[in-house]
């Protein structure tokens, strides 16, 4: 998806360099196929980038562009506990955790895990 934006998207700008142009582009993604879906959901320890329910399982997603650690997405959602306000509600979690690099202008490493 983010291999086939025009090059000509990102000319005189820097977009590729924020972490909101990313994140903008799969919540309208997602919200597009019909997916319930809150972007910046906020929790007692921070904000979740996109937190999708589709009604059987719930997707707390983080995003990073450029991190020193490229695994820092998902470390993030679990030290400061994006997930936690969805235990106990009988649905399948997924973490998600999606870093870019700028420079490809797409998505450099994906990690996940499964909670429940």
């Amino acid at each position: 998806m983010f291999s086939s934006i025009a090059h000509q998207n990102y000319t005189g700008n820097q977009l590729q360099k924020q972490e909101g142009y990313y994140a903008a582009v799969a919540y309208t993604y997602f919200r597009s196929i019909g997916f319930r879906i809150n972007a910046e959901e906020a929790s007692a320890q921070g904000r979740a980038g996109l937190v999708i329910d589709t009604g059987q399982s719930i997707y707390v997603i983080e995003f990073k562009v450029d991190a020193k650690n490229p695994e820092e997405a998902l470390r993030q959602i679990k030290d400061r506990g994006y997930h936690e306000p969805y235990l106990g509600q009988g649905l399948s979690i997924y973490l998600i955790g999606i870093h870019f690099n700028s420079e490809q202008k797409n998505v450099d490493v994906f990690d996940w895990e499964l909670i429940k």
